[in-house]
């Protein structure tokens, strides 16, 4: 701290976050590695019992039971996998959704869900059902292909893109239409898909869209467990 007449610095911590499979790129940039090996921490996996902690005590805190028939399946369709969490994410809220009033979170509501394997793939479908025509099914599609891409392992991830590039995508498979009709078809498809009940795509619904908006899907679990994408549900 300084003198009485100085104004008092402030402690800044910054905090950056990344994915383990990306984090060898990070060798094209002078220093970064160095910077990285400093301060890195790798989040540990959950437990079982933190697992369990992190499925019933949301409820709980809302005033809710989870039966333990629904955390015992959760726990063992889960398992150990880190990439099972989002997915354990998302069918909690789509069984929170089913279970409406009831104080008790049951397994038919969990089972209503599709459960560990098939929640995803079912709320995907029914959001996409939503859709008016088959011209903003196709541009659903094609967004999502855009908006993805193969790893070297041959996994789906994320690829933010901006509107304008998967405007540009719409509108060049049905040329006939235009370029505005595509932006609407697009706009349309985007609203339905971050929509607060089921957030599949990002930004937030609070938040305008431009042509430089990125638009990114909210996780691969969507890529990789939506039966309609991969033709087998599986990653």
């Amino acid at each position: 701290s300084g003198s009485d007449d100085e104004p008092e610095i402030p402690l800044i911590q910054l905090m950056l976050t990344m994915r383990l499979d990306f984090l060898g790129d990070c060798a094209r940039f002078a220093r970064l590695p160095e910077a990285i090996s400093e301060g890195q921490f790798l989040v540990p996996t959950l437990s079982r019992a933190e697992r369990r902690a992190a499925i019933e005590e949301p409820a709980r805190t809302a005033g809710k039971t989870i039966g333990p028939k629904v955390t015992q399946r959760l726990l063992n369709e889960t398992g150990d996998d880190p990439d099972q969490l989002p997915v354990l994410q998302h069918v909690l809220m789509r069984t929170w959704q089913q279970a409406g009033a009831s104080r008790e979170i049951t397994l038919a509501h969990y089972e209503e869900t599709g459960g560990v394997k098939g929640a995803i793939s079912r709320h995907a479908d029914q959001i996409f059902e939503l859709l008016p025509s088959e011209a903003h099914r196709v541009a659903a599609e094609l967004l999502l292909r855009a908006s993805s891409e193969r790893d070297i392992r041959g996994r789906s991830i994320r690829r933010a893109t901006s509107l304008k590039t998967i405007v540009d995508v719409v509108a060049a498979d049905d040329e006939k239409a235009g370029r505005d009709e595509g932006q609407r078809r697009s706009n349309h498809v985007i609203e339905t898909f971050r929509a607060p009940d089921c957030c599949f795509l990002m930004p937030s619904v609070d938040e305008a869209l431009t042509d430089d908006t990125p638009i990114d899907i909210s996780h691969e679990s969507l890529l990789r467990g939506w039966i309609r994408l991969t033709g087998t549900g599986t990653s």
